[in-house]
């Protein structure tokens, strides 16, 4: 019913005013000529693109209210019909939004997803029951419809990062939609549409059917019916959008983008006679530009005694807030814009007063009242003299807490601080306690929006327990999020999958397990024949509970079709439950989605192994010198030192960096280690805590020459670190692994590895090399046998869930090592495996050691008890 000529027609697009339209021949347009010319604009290429700007060369910055304005003008001119008014709004918002980002389908599944849970838990709570699926629910609310009504709108969900408003426009469609489904979508008057199916698709928006026969309702502008049925869809978006949407994005472009594309939904839905408008809504929505991430307030704040203070109460702030949005003319918003304004900022100032330097204050204040009020006895020059003195002391408090005050309301760092605590009243109870949303949903931003470090200081001073200065911004979104929820209630992102192994975001991993409910895990690997832009994406949908440990995972992977099948369904039909242990977990682990024959692998290495933490041995990171340059050195200056004094040798050992280790055996290279321990050569004196003189004298003494080439070093060697070098060790020693009980392990036989690496491989030392930091070592029982395990196909098929760097190299540290799971050996198999190592380390065997690999690799699979099948697999996917 947008127009007569598309109400004669049957298909979806035509049903709902979608034209198609060649985009070449719509730039010819004349009406799209002059309607970029009354807001300015016009159309530059730029790589085969096309966008609107200022005539100034500026892009343009969207405004809502100027779009409407010239589109009406052309209308009252005749230059613009009502049939051609949605056409050329949601052309200029595809040229607006150039990245659509996450595809429709999946926004669909989500949203979907999202408004089912929601709707579910919340009739719980308010009519009790317990309901699994929405048709259960509709026998029960099928005889107060009103009631429903209220019930369903009074939901809240928010997308802290809207970019252009996507979500937001798929999530008011399927709330509509599941309306439908549940039978209470009535008209004004509280008539139900029950003879129809209005449906959310993901190309058309929302379609209605007539149940009778299932096909297409054909819209009529003269047909009561149809406009009945219209103005009940226009009137519930506009609900929508109202009360129940909230969004964020930092960019205010994206806000105004969001605000056109929201109404553009609106329009839709328009009821036109001939090119007449009858109705022509403007929205507000509850939209605002700001960082999301940073708030003065935490949500937890008291706002009872501050409301007492500005002299409103709960209820006139939202009554404001409704006026404004239902405001019709420019000057009324405009008046209660700025009412709502001054609320904000009595609320603000009232809850900064709460802290200690506002007290403070006021007790300066008072004491200065005190000192300036007249005294009833005269007083002699002395007194007079003293009292000046103590009012510019008191001035000077005054000013000083002044000062401090006006900072925390006036930092920088809140310039575009969201205030979550009263940003949205809706969020608010009578009381003025922040009640929560009942979903948060959206993409936050990707990890290439690294933490920089212009904005590492505000997040760092927002407290979040995730934060990491390397991390990604999208694990304090995770934190945001579950934080603004309600108890009980849910949120949903779709985001990069690299936080599910990367060690940069193991803090957020840990929050996650100790902090939520994980309900379920999607990774969208390998997406290129599903969509590209899919590729390396998960979505995580968690609770605001305690951790259940019932978390599903699945993988959408190349056989998706959706032509054949639904997200939801596939997802349904491919599940498995995440085995992992929340509660004694100390480290955080990699997130996995296995597929059946990884569950059963995995299953047995729990069954058969032993945490490797429980076994008799111990590991340790290398050492760390703090500048390598003065403590590594070639074979030519290892031997001049040994010829100038052979007692040089006690402190110069053989090094092992991390490219000499290979598999089984290391590569040997010319370099030396000048290893000097902690208050060396006094280091079994303990009587010596901290950095010594007497150790220092000593060691000139008795190593002159090396002395001598340290201190060519001197002044870099203390300023490696001015907390520990001159007060824990003197500068002449390495920084780190300098304890004389840690220098003994290097002397001892011991497994190395390098700690970051593409392929991990292990080698065994009998040689007391010494290793630097990039390597770890592990000293103690049953070396040689751990050796083979850790080099077979099953050592490294284990080793592929340790956590990620960012890029894609596996972190092998100390907890992730003893995470792994090894059988301990009886005799027979420990001999058979010792017996392959020390032929596999031997060069007489040089020219069999692919045979050796191989057999190591069965008596390994042979101890974890793996059949045929699960052999085979691990051999594919875990190359050399």
């Amino acid at each position: 019913m947008l127009s007569d000529h598309i109400s004669r027609f049957n298909h979806p697009s035509e049903q709902l005013g979608q034209n198609h339209y060649n985009e070449s021949s719509f730039l010819d347009k004349p009406y799209y000529a002059i309607f970029l010319q009354r807001l300015g604009l016009k159309e530059i290429k730029d790589e085969n693109l096309y966008f609107l700007v200022y005539q100034g060369g500026k892009n343009w910055t969207v405004c809502l209210e100027d779009v409407t304005t010239a589109m009406l003008d052309m209308m009252r001119q005749g230059d613009l019909q009502s049939s051609e008014a949605l056409s050329l709004l949601m052309f200029v918002i595809r040229k607006l939004d150039r990245n659509q980002g996450i595809p429709q389908f999946v926004r669909t599944y989500m949203c979907r997803d999202a408004v089912k849970r929601v709707v579910l838990q919340r009739f719980k709570e308010e009519i009790g029951g317990n309901y699994t699926n929405l048709m259960e629910l509709s026998y029960k609310i099928s005889d107060n419809i009103e009631e429903a009504n209220d019930i369903f709108n009074s939901i809240r969900i928010c997308d802290p990062a809207i970019g252009s408003g996507l979500f937001l426009v798929t999530l008011m469609n399927e709330m509509i939609a599941i309306k439908s489904q549940l039978g209470i979508l009535a008209d004004k008057d509280g008539n139900p549409l029950f003879r129809y199916k209005v449906v959310a698709d993901d190309e058309y928006g929302l379609l209605v059917y007539d149940r009778k026969n299932l096909i297409p309702y054909k819209f009529f502008p003269s047909d009561p019916e149809s406009r009945r049925i219209q103005d009940t869809l226009l009137r519930e978006k506009k609900t929508i959008i109202d009360d129940c949407l909230f969004g964020v994005d930092i960019e205010h472009f994206a806000v105004s983008l969001s605000k056109l594309r929201l109404w553009s939904e609106l329009l839709r839905h328009v009821c036109w006679t001939g090119h007449q408008m009858l109705s022509f809504p403007l929205i507000e929505g509850n939209l605002r530009c700001g960082d999301a991430l940073v708030s003065r307030l935490s949500v937890q704040e008291d706002l009872k005694p501050v409301f007492k203070h500005t002299g409103y109460s709960v209820a006139d702030y939202k009554k404001w807030v409704n006026d404004f949005k239902n405001a019709i003319t420019k000057e009324d918003k405009k008046s209660t814009a700025h009412i709502i304004a001054l609320i904000q900022q009595r609320l603000l100032l009232e809850m900064t007063l709460d802290d200690r330097s506002n007290k403070d204050l006021l007790k300066w204040q008072k004491e200065l009242a005190v000192l300036q009020s007249p005294g009833l006895f005269e007083l002699d020059e002395a007194e007079v003299k003293a009292i000046k003195t103590k009012q510019i002391e008191a001035q000077a408090m005054v000013d000083k807490y002044k000062q401090r005050i006006d900072e925390t309301l006036h930092n920088p760092v809140y310039d575009n601080a969201i205030e979550w605590r009263f940003e949205f009243p809706e969020l608010l109870n009578e009381s003025g306690d922040f009640i929560g949303f009942d979903f948060v949903i959206g993409n936050p931003p990707e990890p290439q929006n690294r933490i920089l470090s212009d904005s590492m200081d505000i997040y760092k001073q927002a407290n979040y327990p995730v934060f990491k200065s390397t991390g990604n911004i999208s694990s304090l979104y995770y934190e945001l999020g579950y934080t603004l929820l309600k108890p009980d209630y849910f949120l949903s992102y779709i985001a990069s999958n690299s936080w599910m192994k990367s060690i940069l975001a193991d803090k957020m991993r840990m929050y996650l397990l100790k902090e939520t409910n994980p309900l379920l895990l999607i990774e969208f690997k390998p997406a290129d024949k599903i969509d590209e832009s899919l590729e390396e994406q998960g979505i995580t949908l968690l609770q605001k509970a305690r951790n259940q440990h019932r978390m599903m995972t699945c993988r959408i992977k190349d056989d998706f079709d959706r032509q054949a099948v639904t997200l939801e369904d596939y997802i349904h039909q491919n599940s498995g439950l995440f085995m992992i242990d929340a509660e004694e977990a100390t480290v955080a682990p990699a997130f996995t989605i296995l597929p059946d024959i990884e569950k059963r692998i995995k299953e047995k290495i729990e069954q058969s192994g032993t945490l490797l933490k429980s076994w008799d041995i111990q590991m340790n990171t290398g050492i760390r010198t703090g500048f390598d340059e003065a403590f590594v050195i070639d074979g030519k200056t290892k031997d001049e030192f040994i010829l100038a004094d052979y007692k040089n040798i006690d402190i110069i050992k053989s090094l092992l960096l991390g490219e000499n280790i290979r598999r089984y055996r290391p590569d040997q290279l010319n370099l030396w280690l000048i290893g000097i321990p902690w208050h060396f050569p006094l280091l079994y004196d303990k009587t010596i805590k901290v950095s010594s003189e007497k150790a220092e004298e000593r060691f000139r003494q008795q190593y002159p020459l090396i002395f001598k080439h340290l201190a060519k070093h001197k002044e870099r060697l203390l300023a490696r670190n001015t907390k520990e070098v001159g007060v824990i060790f003197e500068w002449y020693a390495v920084q780190r692994f300098g304890a004389n009980n840690e220098w003994e392990d290097f002397t001892k036989p011991k497994i190395i590895w390098k700690r970051e690496t593409s392929m991990p491989n292990f080698c065994l030392d009998y040689n007391g090399c010494a290793i630097m930091d990039t390597t770890c070592f592990a000293t103690g029982q049953h070396l040689k046998y751990l050796l083979g395990v850790f080099n077979s196909k099953l050592g490294g098929y284990m080793l592929r869930d340790a956590p990620r760097l960012s890029n894609g190299d596996m972190h092998i540290n100390i907890p992730t090592l003893e995470a792994l799971k090894i059988p301990i050996p009886n005799i027979k198999f420990e001999t058979e495996v010792i017996s392959l190592v020390n032929k596999r380390t031997s060069d007489a065997y040089q020219n069999d050691f692919e045979e050796l690999d191989y057999n190591i690799n069965q008596l390994v699979y042979d101890m974890y008890g793996l059949d045929t099948d699960e052999r085979e697999y691990i051999e594919e996917i875990v190359r050399p």
